[in-house]
């Protein structure tokens, strides 16, 4: 991933180590509007909707950090949709993690 969503990496892994590999996988989905993509976080069985609080809330910050808003989130069976609404088109890469290097 490159350019303003160059972040994406960097929360699914961030995801996947916070959840014992419970993310199966995250991919990014154009939108109509070339500013919003929507990010789809791919669950493996067996999480709750008590899961989905928690991963909404990383979404926002890794979001934040890098420029960008979670517009609107979805949980779906299996997934959770994100809405991601980038602030600025244009720009260098960005892949803050607002958690730091956790190691």
């Amino acid at each position: 991933m490159t350019g303003r969503l160059a972040w994406v990496p960097v929360f699914a892994e961030f995801l996947r180590r916070a959840t014992d590999g419970a993310i199966a996988e995250v991919s990014v989905q154009d939108h109509v509007d070339p500013l919003r993509k929507i990010l789809r976080v791919r669950l493996r069985p067996g999480w709750s909707d008590k899961n989905f609080n928690p991963v909404q809330g990383v979404a926002h910050a890794f979001a934040k950090a890098n420029d960008c808003a979670i517009a609107r989130a979805i949980k779906r069976p299996g997934e959770i949709l994100l809405d991601v609404l980038i602030k600025q088109r244009l720009g260098p890469p960005m892949a803050r993690n607002p958690y730091g290097d956790l190691g």
